[in-house]
């Protein structure tokens, strides 16, 4: 249906202008209607295949990972649910997976405001909360996670610069952290002269 859209927008040269300009706006007219035509109709088939993702049992991080701009448009209170929940476990350590999960979420910060900003906020509060678990759960994600979640912390929106500053501090001659220790304080100097 479109494609007849877009062919039928010839520009007609030679012609009587005034004609020529009414039918080319016309024609601009249908193919604007045709695209919103169809930007409704996949809003609808995205709204209709989404409201059943990541229920019941599927109701997990894994879930939310592998839909997440679906489940965020589809079903927002189901997807801040998970995040929570994800949130709730990785605060509570029973395990350094738990934290990794979370933290490993900072892969999916891609222009969702909303999201970038509950992630941050989180982050900065685990790391003064429960700093030694959000530093084991950080041995556990990839080297491009790792340095994201450093990113973050080094340059916080929502805690205290030198809180998190104080933290670092604490662990910083700890031979365990030794990789993340040299991410923070290697890219410290950098923010510190850039700050100047």
């Amino acid at each position: 249906m479109w494609m007849s859209a877009i062919q039928g927008l010839e520009i007609p040269v030679g012609r009587n202008k005034m004609t020529d300009n009414n039918s080319y706006k016309n024609k601009k007219n249908y193919f604007l209607v045709c695209i919103y035509v169809l930007n409704i109709t996949s809003v609808l088939t995205l709204s209709s295949s989404g409201s059943s993702l990541c229920t019941g049992k599927h109701a997990t991080l894994d879930c939310l990972t592998k839909n997440f701009t679906v489940l965020y448009a589809t079903n927002s209170s189901l997807f801040w649910d998970i995040l929570h929940d994800a949130e709730k476990r990785a605060q509570n350590c029973e395990s350094s997976l738990d934290m990794a999960d979370f933290l490993n979420l900072v892969r999916l910060d891609k222009n969702n405001i909303d999201f970038h900003d509950y992630f941050s906020d989180a982050i900065e509060h685990l790391c003064i909360s429960n700093s030694q678990c959000l530093f084991d759960g950080l041995l556990l994600v990839p080297g491009e996670s790792q340095i994201k979640i450093i990113d973050l912390l080094r340059d916080p929106t929502f805690v205290d610069y030198q809180e998190i500053r104080e933290v670092f501090f604490k662990y910083r001659h700890k031979d365990t952290y030794k990789r993340i220790m040299n991410l923070y304080f290697g890219r410290q100097r950098w923010i510190e002269t850039e700050r100047m």
